[in-house]
């Protein structure tokens, strides 16, 4: 009997989600001077559209990035008037697009950020053209137009060689981006070695370089290159991304190797890395689980839960995930009590939280449902998968074809020899099947077959000769 298995943390995989999809990286910007503007604005027209464009990002430093899109698209309405070059034209318009990023409406954002581009590259600011064409090449990455996301990547890597030097954490950044696509192209070769570039540039940081944030903080990470020395919080996030392509290449000692790096940088005495530390255990956490090394796992694990109890409190849904991913680890190593136990805290304390059962507080009943049925406690899986089931129908109505559950339900009634809701089972399933798939289709010989099986057993013999006719006429007409 097939069951649900737990999936595995996927830290490092929200790392990437977060780091690549969800946010933008820092925007460096220099002190050159900008493009000058038309000298018939207004000041009320100036000051409207520096008070639309403070607000929104305000709102944006705050995430709250549908009122940020109000306020930045009335800027851009705004700063129309004061000439088509115009750089406040193209600040309002990389501002927009970046917030449409945020809100993942990566259609909206491509327009305005290619706007701003084809500004910025006539001015004399060229940190500004490079920022915008890394941004817009990210944009690019999520509509999977990997031709052109690749090409602006290149181009801002270029400016900013130039501008900052080879071995900058913006060419560095680039070049990660650029390893991404190709790995996203199946080209793993040509991936690998872009990794490793960018993990060589950001720990070689020969000079200092002068650069600020920029109002806009729509970040995930600042870039820092106050000082001359290797980039510890770039070099983190390049390590990261290189473990996880060779996680998913299933090349784990390596993976193992750049992570053991990673911790040992999250070890050193600067404050902002610690950060770090929980998404490296958890990377660790998933190397161990996808090599069935869960004693190597459970002290991972342990210590990752202690600093997101810590960080985010007990009831948090990161903590409890680690929580379930424990309880998985614990029941693999043997120890079933301490995995009934942990998985009896997650449920109980989503209960808790809840007013009635939703798809989350189910997840956690089918997750002790499945370990109840593999320790072969029937009784005390059985109102479980009713619970779970029950949920399932009265959101969704009845499954259509095969329900997992209701197989499951079916196997209980079968070992604890529960006849009466055998018998329920095998007619509801028959029921699923002929909706889903027709009166006379060859996958409902099976339902058929077992349905007559139990009333021979029981001396039914008139009940079970036509169903067991019926599965023999359907399985004659398959064979045609």
């Amino acid at each position: 009997m097939k069951t649900n298995r737990l999936p595995c943390l996927f830290w490092l995989i929200l790392l990437l989600a977060t780091a690549a999809s969800s946010t933008l990286p820092a925007d460096i910007r220099s002190k050159e001077a900008r493009p000058e503007s038309k000298p018939a604005a207004s000041k009320s027209a100036v000051k409207a559209w520096k008070k639309s464009m403070d607000l929104g990002r305000a709102a944006a430093d705050a995430k709250r990035y549908p009122e940020a899109r109000d306020y930045f698209t009335a800027a851009v309405a705004e700063a129309g008037d004061f000439g088509e070059q115009d750089s406040r034209l193209a600040e309002s318009s990389a501002a927009l697009g970046t917030t449409y990023y945020h809100l993942r409406n990566y259609s909206s954002a491509e327009p305005f950020l290619e706007r701003a581009a084809q500004i910025y590259e006539l001015g004399s600011n060229k940190l500004d053209y490079a920022n915008t064409l890394r941004d817009l090449g990210l944009v690019q990455r999520h509509l999977r137009n990997f031709e052109a996301a690749e090409k602006n990547f290149r181009k801002a890597q270029s400016v900013f060689e130039t501008a900052l030097g080879p071995d900058s954490a913006a060419v560095g950044e680039c070049v990660l981006n650029v390893a991404e696509i190709k790995n996203s192209q199946e080209k793993f070769s040509e991936a690998e070695q872009l990794y490793k570039q960018a993990v060589k540039i950001m720990q070689n940081q020969p000079r200092t370089v002068k650069m600020t944030q920029t109002d806009l903080s729509l970040v995930y990470r600042r870039i820092h290159t106050e000082a001359a020395g290797p980039n510890h919080s770039a070099t983190l996030h390049a390590l990261l991304r290189l473990a996880f392509f060779y996680n998913s290449q299933a090349r784990y000692a390596e993976a193992g190797d750049i992570l053991q790096t990673a911790l040992e940088l999250t070890e050193t005495k600067e404050e902002q890395l610690k950060t770090f530390l929980p998404l490296v255990l958890g990377s660790f956490a998933d190397l161990y689980a996808a090599t069935t090394n869960y004693a190597k796992a459970e002290p991972v694990l342990l210590k990752l839960l202690g600093l997101e109890e810590k960080n985010r409190g007990q009831k948090h849904p990161e903590v409890l995930k680690i929580l379930t991913t424990l309880a998985y680890t614990y029941e693999r190593e043997g120890k079933s009590a301490e995995a009934e136990k942990t998985y009896l805290k997650v449920l109980k304390t989503k209960e808790a939280a809840q007013s009635s059962d939703n798809t989350d507080t189910i997840g956690s009943v089918m997750n002790l449902a499945r370990f109840y049925f593999e320790q072969h406690r029937y009784k005390e899986a059985q109102p479980l998968y009713q619970r779970a089931l029950g949920y399932e129908e009265k959101s969704h109505g009845e499954t259509i074809g095969e329900d997992p559950l209701l197989e499951q339900l079916i196997a209980i009634s079968t070992q604890l020899e529960n006849k009466g809701e055998l018998e329920a089972g095998y007619k509801k399933r028959i029921k699923l099947y002929q909706e889903s798939f027709g009166s006379s289709h060859q996958a409902l010989i099976k339902p058929l077959e077992d349905y007559a099986g139990l009333l021979r057993k029981e001396k039914r013999d008139a009940e079970a000769a036509p169903l067991e006719a019926r599965a023999k006429t359907i399985r004659e007409a398959s064979a045609k």
